[in-house]
């Protein structure tokens, strides 16, 4: 079976806040199966939450994504930051809409991320909007490899971010992401 694989096809990428290209080891616990997520409420609205990843490949962002719990309340944004916090792209400002299901919002401008290190990160308006996710017994965010900020108002995604500890005994954390193609 000479060319099985074949070296020249790629597969399409999908980066989401829990798996094995977030650094954190909470979300690279978890499975993707369902079994370990439930409806969480992150409860504080206009909090910009990342997730840090990396690219080992050059992945074409095309489509956005979030993971709708039992309540869909307010507006969503999801985007990607450099390593010194700065917006590269984001999907804006979106009304969630729909429970228990997967949310897609198509990139405006197709990006192409290269190799590196960044941050992925959601902004929600609503205190009451619930995503389907896991909550952590870590005393901080940040202990899981995860950071996030206060933002003034958000959605959209601020257009910088600065990292800060959020004391807590649990960080409820959305599923979201970003793939190369539709996921439904």
């Amino acid at each position: 079976m000479s060319g099985w694989p074949d070296a020249h096809r790629r597969h399409s990428t999908t980066i989401l806040s829990y798996g094995p290209m977030a650094l954190s080891p909470m979300c690279c616990s978890h499975s993707l199966s369902g079994s370990t997520f439930s409806s969480i409420t992150p409860g504080v609205a206009g909090r910009l939450m990342v997730v840090p990843f990396s690219l080992w490949s050059p992945v074409l962002l095309n489509r956005w994504f979030w993971c709708n719990g039992a309540t869909a309340s307010g507006n969503v944004d999801v985007g990607v930051y450099t390593q010194d916090g700065v917006l590269l792209a984001n999907a804006g400002s979106t009304a969630q809409a729909g429970t228990t299901a997967v949310q897609q919002v198509a990139a405006s401008s197709p990006m192409l991320l290269v190799p590196d290190s960044y941050y992925l990160g959601i902004s929600i308006s609503s205190a009451t909007a619930t995503f389907q996710g896991g909550t952590s017994g870590f005393a901080s965010i940040q202990e899981m490899g995860l950071a996030a900020q206060t933002a003034s108002a958000g959605p959209p995604c601020p257009a910088t971010f600065s990292l800060i500890s959020l004391a807590g005994s649990s960080s409820p954390i959305p599923v979201f992401g970003f793939s190369e193609r539709s996921l439904i």
